[in-house]
């Protein structure tokens, strides 16, 4: 479908299934796979089915086509809206799109992802009918899987029985206290024991139905011994790596359950341990400007670093049952690692200004010292960071069970012995123009020559670091885009051509 008023400009025949969608034949009626994937895309990041076409693995998808589309709507519209079949209804007025290809009737669904109070969504009011996105596929969840869903959707637990100061590591509480007291000077916490002084910031709190001050699970997590931790928290891991050029064999460890020399391993020991090891692995950070002249910038880079150590300690969700923090650092980037799903969207966490806490008295505790950014920035901070130096932005992928986040530490084509200096131009080219270009726009900007430009953006192609958009003399290339990046950009244009008048009208 080309660009005319009305229409797609992107090609449902090129698109294939992934984590954020999914084709269905649809010719006559609704399968009822449709509702398991309306499920798993609710329950985990959203995504987009497309009705009337049969996806071929190996070749453009079949254009099937609807038979009755207004009934399909109508039918659509009845089931999300009844209780017996799904939980919960995301669908709203303008997340349905009827379009014709070849003259056949297409209809796409924009299913958001559900708000956290209302997972999961099941099916058939049976919550082992719940179902979620792995990959291409749809899954039913199993008991863990529903069991974290439903922790999303409810408070964790505050207060902690059966746990006392005799808990929580002295030596931890001294080091936290002096740097709370240097911070405030005027709230005189240094003269306050160690427990008058974690009543005062809200780390013990009162339990106001026995009138029991209590452990709070944040300060448990943040200043405990690492055996009482594991009481409570029974999977609680924390993991550091780092490996060199050859990455086949650490270099340095630093693991909450091997024995150590660095004390108890809570969350404030293995911050302050394993961000001093990074700032002295570090490499100076490099990348290239528009003039091909290297800059430099490690302390902007050390704070990026900071905050990605700092997020991913405090937002990991200690309670799952699965594999917990892993920090892996390579010479040339640093992967990040934690339990649980990113409780905002990727798109809130470039743009910042929202922010869902996990866990409320952790995050106010590891605030009291200074470590973390003023709430909703974080992320802006890493990303901005990330695209001075870099050009790019780090990768993000997040879904029920993890969050990763991979941030380079100097230019992403650094590494790349199989591209030549064309092939990186034409990428940064591409990169900074943040939109299509034709290849005679490339042959412009790059100065050089057609044959070369086009043997540069065929290995491009080939490496899939580069897509096309059109056919023939029309096509254009961009940078490509992450499946998630690739479902955000098809949103943005369907709620663009949402606003016309004639929406996807023939010609």
């Amino acid at each position: 479908m080309n660009n005319e008023k009305g229409k797609l400009s992107f090609d449902l025949k090129k698109i294939k299934e992934n984590e954020n969608i999914e084709f269905k034949k649809a010719d006559n009626n609704l399968p009822n796979s449709l509702w398991e994937t309306y499920s798993a895309f609710c329950n985990t990041s959203g995504g987009i089915i497309i009705l009337g076409i049969e996806e071929e693995k190996n070749g453009d998808n079949i254009i099937i086509g609807i038979n009755d589309i207004d009934k399909m709507e109508k039918d659509i519209w009845n089931t999300a809206n009844n209780l017996a079949k799904v939980s919960y209804n995301v669908i709203g007025n303008g997340d349905i799109y009827k379009i014709k290809i070849d003259d056949k009737n297409i209809m796409i669904l924009d299913i958001k992802e559900a708000p956290h109070n209302k997972k999961p969504v099941y099916l058939n009011r049976k919550i082992e009918n719940t179902y979620i996105r792995r990959g291409e596929a749809d899954k039913k969840a199993d008991n863990d899987e529903i069991g974290t869903l439903m922790a999303m959707a409810t408070p964790k637990p505050l207060l902690l029985d059966n746990f006392s100061m005799k808990d929580l590591d002295n030596e931890t509480v001294s080091k936290f206290k002096k740097i709370v007291e240097e911070r405030y000077p005027e709230k005189n916490y240094k003269n306050l024991n160690d427990e008058d002084f974690l009543k005062e910031i809200g780390a013990i709190r009162l339990d106001r139905k026995n009138n029991i001050y209590k452990i709070t699970d944040g300060c448990l997590l943040l200043l405990g011994k690492y055996i009482s931790i594991t009481d409570y928290f029974s999977k609680f891991h924390l993991d550091f790596f780092y490996r060199d050029k050859d990455n086949e064999r650490w270099k340095d460890r630093v693991s909450s359950d091997l024995p150590n020399s660095y004390g108890e391993m809570n969350i404030f020991n293995f911050y302050n341990i394993v961000f001093e090891k990074i700032k002295i692995f570090l490499k100076e950070p490099f990348a290239l400007n528009e003039e091909k002249v290297r800059i430099s910038n490690t302390s902007l880079l050390i704070e990026a670093i900071r905050e990605a150590l700092v997020n991913t300690l405090i937002h990991a969700d200690y309670l799952q049952n699965f594999p917990k923090v892993k920090i892996e650092m390579f010479d040339g980037w640093i992967n990040f690692e934690n339990s649980g799903k990113m409780l905002i969207t990727k798109d809130e966490y470039v743009q910042g200004g929202n922010s869902v806490i996990r866990n409320e008295t952790l995050v106010q505790l590891v605030r009291l010292i200074g470590i973390a950014e003023r709430q909703g920035f974080g992320g802006v901070k890493i990303c901005k960071t990330s695209e001075i130096l870099f050009k790019q932005q780090p990768e993000i992928t997040t879904d029920l069970r993890e969050t990763k986040l991979k941030l380079w530490t100097i230019d992403a084509l650094h590494f790349r012995e199989d591209l030549s200096v064309l092939d990186k131009t034409i990428y940064y080219i591409l990169l900074k123009n943040n939109q299509p270009l034709t290849r005679k726009e490339i042959i412009f900007t790059s100065k050089n020559t057609e044959h070369f430009v086009k043997k540069s953006l065929a290995n491009l192609l080939e490496k899939g670091l580069i897509m096309t958009i059109g056919n023939g003399r029309s096509t254009k290339y961009e940078i490509s885009f992450g499946t998630q990046g690739y479902l955000t950009k098809i949103q943005m244009k369907l709620q663009t051509l949402a606003k016309l008048n004639n929406l996807f009208s023939e010609d």
